[in-house]
């Protein structure tokens, strides 16, 4: 659970990154939607390096158990992935990115 001390920007140990952590956690348990476990399969790949990594760059946060979190990367400038979307949020973003799964 705690972020990797070498990332660009430890994550803090914080409510909110708390609530983050536990809200995925559920999501990893299996208790989530189709159209969530897509975008857990399409953060990990739009995230490549740190999936590579096995923790995020720039928050040090553990992969994959980061990608089924509530919030988005907190990668200041270009953000790897947004936060996790509703269905209709997350089809309408399929297709402005011309993604299929």
């Amino acid at each position: 659970m705690f972020a990797n001390p070498d990332a660009n920007n430890p994550a803090k140990i914080t409510f909110k990154n708390v609530k983050n952590y536990l809200s995925a956690q559920v999501r990893e348990a299996g208790f989530l939607p189709d159209w969530e476990k897509e975008q857990v399969l399409w953060r990990a790949e739009a995230a490549k390096e740190c999936t590579l990594n096995g923790s995020c760059l720039e928050c040090g946060c553990e992969t994959p158990d980061l990608f089924y979190g509530t919030e988005g990367c907190k990668r200041k400038e270009n953000p790897c992935f947004p936060d996790m979307m509703g269905e209709k949020e997350w089809t309408q973003f399929k297709i402005d990115n011309k993604l299929n799964f």
